[in-house]
C-alpha cells in the first residue's frame, strides 16, 4: 500500500485468524490521505501455488481508500477516480468557466479541451460503472441557466449541477434513480486512461480469486462508527437547509409508525405479487385502530383514566427514531399499548350502551349520589 503523501509501496503480512480470516492493522495514517493497496494471496491447488490478487489488476489499478472525516466532500485529493464530483466540475467550467481545468484526468476523450463531450463521456462512464463492456450514451440533453446546469438523463433523471458548486455533495439536485445512482459510483482513473487493463469482477468489496471479500475498516467495531458519523453529517446538514421541512417530514415518518403506507418506489416498500391490494389492506387496518385509539385516548382524558405508563411507550418510540428513519417493525412494540386505549373505548361504549341492569351496582350507587 501507499498515500498520495508518502508514495513509498509498504508491504505487510497478514496472518490467517482460526476464522479463515486475514487481518491486519496498518500504521497510523495521515487524516485526509489517500490510501491505494492491494491484496496479493497463493492458495495449494493441485500441488502448484497459484497466486491472487485483488483488485484484479494490482498495482497498475488498485482499490483506493480515503481516511478523512470529510463525509459530504469530495475526499479524491489525489485525482485518483472519476466521480460525480468531477462531472459536476466538468460542468461547472463548461458552463461559467468556474473551476479549475488542470486535471488532465478531466480531458475524457482526450481532444485537449475540457468539454460537453468530457461531461456525456463522464456519465456514461460512471452510469456503466459496474457494467461489462462499452459505456452507452445516458445524457439526453444539458439544458443551461445562469444558477444551474441539468443534465437530463434518458429515463428522465435529471441531476443539476448549481453555480458556485462548493464541493458538497449535498449540493446537488437529484431526481430520478439512474441520477441518483451517479452519486454512488465512481471509476478509476486508471482503467479509464488503460482500457486494456482486466475490468473488476466485483461488485463493492468482493474480489476474484480465492478471497471472497477485501475491505478495509470493515470490521464492525469500526464501519459502524464511521456510518453513524456519515448519517449524522448528513442530518445536520439538511437540518440546516431547511429546518422546518425537517421537522415536518419526521412528524410524517412518526405517523407512518401508526398507519401503513404502500409505495411504488421499491426503496421504500417491498415489491410483491398484489403487494399494492395487501398495502391499502393494511392502511385500511391500521387507519381504523389509529383512530380507535386516538377516541380511546380521548375518553381516558375525559374520564381522568389516563396512564401514564401505557402512555410513555407510544410517545418514546416515534420521539426517538423519527427524526431518523421509520421501519414498520418498530410499530409492534407500541401496539399492546395502543390496544390498552382501545378498550378504554370500548368499555366505555359498552358502558353506554347496556342495559342498566348490566352496569355495576357500585356504578350505579356513584351515579345516583351524583
Amino acid at each position: 500500500y501507499w498515500t498520495d503523501r508518502d508514495p513509498a509501496v509498504r508491504r505487510v503480512a497478514a496472518p490467517v485468524n482460526p476464522d479463515r480470516r486475514f487481518e491486519v492493522a496498518l500504521p497510523d495514517v495521515t487524516p485526509g490521505s489517500e490510501m491505494s493497496y492491494y491484496v496479493e494471496a497463493t492458495v495449494r491447488r493441485d500441488g502448484h501455488l497459484v497466486r491472487h490478487v485483488a483488485p484484479v489488476a494490482g498495482a497498475k489499478d488498485p482499490g483506493i481508500f480515503v481516511l478523512s472525516r470529510e463525509h459530504l466532500s469530495d475526499l479524491d485529493t489525489g485525482n485518483l477516480v472519476l466521480d460525480v464530483f468531477d462531472l459536476a466540475r466538468i460542468a461547472s467550467w463548461v458552463s461559467w468557466r468556474e473551476g479549475t481545468t488542470g486535471r488532465t484526468a478531466l480531458d475524457l476523450d482526450g481532444d485537449g479541451a475540457v468539454s460537453d463531450a468530457d461531461l456525456k463521456r463522464g456519465v456514461d462512464i460512471l452510469a456503466g460503472a459496474n457494467q461489462p463492456g462499452d459505456p452507452q450514451a445516458v445524457i439526453a440533453d444539458i439544458v443551461r441557466d445562469a444558477v444551474t446546469t441539468t443534465l437530463v438523463l434518458t429515463d428522465g433523471s435529471t441531476l443539476g449541477i448549481p453555480r458556485g458548486f462548493a464541493n458538497r455533495i449535498t449540493d446537488l439536485e437529484l431526481q430520478g434513480p439512474a441520477a441518483q445512482a451517479l452519486v454512488s459510483r465512481s471509476r478509476t482513473v486508471a482503467s479509464i486512461k488503460d482500457p486494456s487493463l482486466p475490468r473488476r469482477r466485483f461488485v463493492g468489496d468482493i474480489s476474484d480469486g480465492c478471497l471472497e471479500r477485501v475491505g478495509v475498516n470493515s470490521v464492525g467495531y469500526r464501519r459502524f462508527p464511521h456510518e453513524m458519523r456519515r448519517f449524522a453529517a448528513l442530518a445536520r446538514d439538511n437540518i440546516a437547509r431547511d429546518p422546518v421541512g425537517y421537522a415536518w417530514s419526521s412528524v410524517v415518518r412518526a405517523g407512518r409508525l401508526f398507519v401503513i403506507q404502500g409505495s411504488d418506489d421499491r426503496r421504500t416498500a417491498i415489491q410483491f405479487e398484489n403487494s399494492r391490494a395487501i398495502y391499502l389492506v393494511g392502511q385500511a387496518i391500521t387507519l381504523a385502530y389509529a383512530v380507535l385509539f386516538v377516541a380511546g385516548v380521548i375518553v381516558a382524558i375525559r374520564r381522568r383514566q389516563v396512564r401514564a405508563l401505557l402512555a410513555l411507550p407510544i410517545i418514546y418510540v416515534p420521539a426517538t427514531i423519527s427524526f431518523m428513519l421509520i421501519n414498520a417493525r418498530y410499530a409492534m412494540s407500541m401496539q399492546p399499548f395502543m390496544f390498552s386505549f382501545i378498550a378504554i373505548l370500548l368499555v366505555a361504549w359498552l358502558d353506554r350502551w347496556s342495559p342498566p341492569s348490566l352496569v355495576p351496582v357500585r356504578e350505579r350507587q356513584s351515579e345516583e349520589s351524583e
